[in-house]
């Protein structure tokens, strides 16, 4: 075992404590978007949601500044979702998608977002992934109009 896989338990527990608090409301799912057809919006529609917990409970979620947006070129709404620890194990096919392919703009992964600022959900278009840092990766993604 390396010293990374050692310390990633640990990681989630003290990250999941302010989940256990109940400070963090909103919650967070990966939403795949997949067609029967060849292209993208042919067929048959078929979505795959998969939570976004860390230690089982919800990630920190916080819309940008808008010195933020300004300085990213992003649109007005833009959340980040993490840090979220990263998992070695294979068993989360979304999670491994999206820690593993570069996303572009006509892909169809989106992030829903439930909680007091979005009763009925929300969708947002998973815009960027900064996994610049070596324990956890996080999301940013601008609402879907």
């Amino acid at each position: 075992m390396t010293l990374a896989n050692s310390i990633k338990p640990m990681l989630r527990k003290i990250r999941g404590i302010a989940g256990e608090l109940g400070l963090r409301p909103h919650r967070a799912y990966l939403v795949d978007v997949s067609f029967t057809g060849a292209h993208v919006g042919e067929g048959q529609r078929s979505e795959l949601e998969l939570e976004l917990t860390e230690n089982g409970h919800p990630p920190k979620i916080r819309w940008l500044k808008d010195d933020e947006l300004a300085l990213g070129n992003m649109a007005a709404g833009t959340v980040e979702i993490g840090p979220i620890t990263a998992d070695d194990d294979g068993a989360t096919t979304i999670r491994n998608r999206i820690l593993a392919v570069d996303l572009y703009a006509d892909e169809l992964l989106h992030v829903r977002i439930v909680g007091p600022a979005h009763p009925g959900g929300a969708r947002y278009r998973v815009r960027r992934k900064k996994m610049d840092r070596a324990m956890h990766y996080k999301i940013q993604a601008e609402p879907v109009a």
